[in-house]
């Protein structure tokens, strides 16, 4: 967070709160020659991926299907 002071007419002076621009929030920031080109120093980047499910008969609207064995790849 970051605290801005502003002058608001003679002696008074506004303090508020702000989330920091440059580490939105984490408390973390990457200099940029060490960010991947890929998330651009997010640490984490968008994929789409297709899941095929099976869902067995009988199962009532708003159900949950528990997914096991589910492995991320970073290939």
């Amino acid at each position: 967070m970051r605290i801005v002071m502003h002058r608001i007419g003679p002696g008074m002076i506004q303090q508020s709160q702000q989330t920091c621009s440059e580490c939105s929030g984490t408390g973390e920031t990457i200099k940029k020659e060490d960010a991947c080109q890929d998330c651009k120093g997010r640490k984490t980047k968008p994929v789409a991926e297709v899941l095929e499910l099976v869902v067995p008969r009988g199962k009532q609207p708003g159900s949950k299907i528990p997914f096991y064995n589910v492995s991320c790849s970073t290939a």
